[in-house]
């Protein structure tokens, strides 16, 4: 599993720069990444969670700063609760992939549901604010 999520970290790093994780790779943060109209900021910073299983097993929610808020600086409807992850508290999303059917990653990473597959998904989560 190590060796696919560095390759995975390589994918995301490629399409968005900065990636950090800690030292198991349970948890990844992808920095700066560029949010669309409606909150009051234009980017933050992602984490996702590995969970045991992966990539068997799909990840589930993600985090942004815990200070990201709406335009009008409120807190996001389906954002209900921060988590202390890495030294930093975090706002939870709750988000799984959808509309694709089944979460399906493949041995070769390119050919099947990653990271950078699920961050794509964040992203048109988080151009729908609420």
């Amino acid at each position: 599993m190590r060796q696919r999520l560095r390759q995975e970290i390589e994918l995301l790093q490629k399409a968005y720069g900065t990636v950090e994780s800690d030292p198991d790779i349970s948890w990844i943060v992808v920095k700066n990444v560029q949010l669309p109209d409606g909150w009051n900021r234009d980017q933050t910073d992602i984490l996702i969670k590995i969970p045991p299983g992966y990539p068997t097993t799909q990840p589930d929610n993600f985090f942004v700063d815990s200070t990201l808020r709406l335009s009008n600086d409120q807190k996001p409807n389906r954002a209900p609760q921060e988590e202390s992850i890495g030294s930093r508290d975090w706002l939870m999303f709750s988000f799984h992939l959808d509309g694709s059917g089944e979460w399906q990653p493949e041995a070769e990473i390119e050919n099947g549901h990653n990271l950078l597959t699920y961050l794509e998904g964040i992203k048109g989560r988080l151009a729908e604010p609420d």
